[in-house]
């Protein structure tokens, strides 16, 4: 936990995308230079596991979106992430960026060309300084 970090972390709300359902929110915990996302997702269809990352954008409409993922976050599965990225919790909230759940797993991650399932955006999460 950083200086001055109560450890409540700081909670956006994510918003449905393409109809999808799926709402929830993302929860941001400062660990200094590095930060930990926690996401909780409703209305993930059971089994489904889909990719989640933190985008460049200033906004949830895909035109706002940088479509080149700036750092990964773990597959959602049961509704849920949990994920450490190399990002002050500053940085993040600095209003360029989104968090974004894709409609499947992301297989670029592991090397190969990602599934058209995949980019599609089922969930949108603003991240912004209050």
């Amino acid at each position: 936990m950083a200086p001055g970090d109560t450890g409540a972390g700081v909670e956006r709300g994510v918003q449905q995308l393409n109809l999808s359902g799926q709402v929830g929110s993302v929860t941001l915990f400062n660990g200094g230079g590095s930060t930990h996302v926690v996401l909780n997702i409703h209305g993930e269809p059971a089994g489904r596991i889909e990719s989640a990352h933190i985008h460049r954008g200033k906004g949830c409409d895909p035109g706002q979106v940088d479509p080149k993922p700036t750092y990964p976050l773990s597959n959602v599965v049961n509704g849920r992430s949990t994920s450490t990225v190399n990002a002050s919790e500053d940085k993040l909230l600095s209003g360029n960026y989104v968090v974004i759940v894709h409609a499947g797993p992301m297989e670029a991650m592991h090397g190969m060309m990602p599934s058209k399932a995949s980019e599609v955006y089922m969930a949108c999460g603003y991240l912004y300084r209050n």
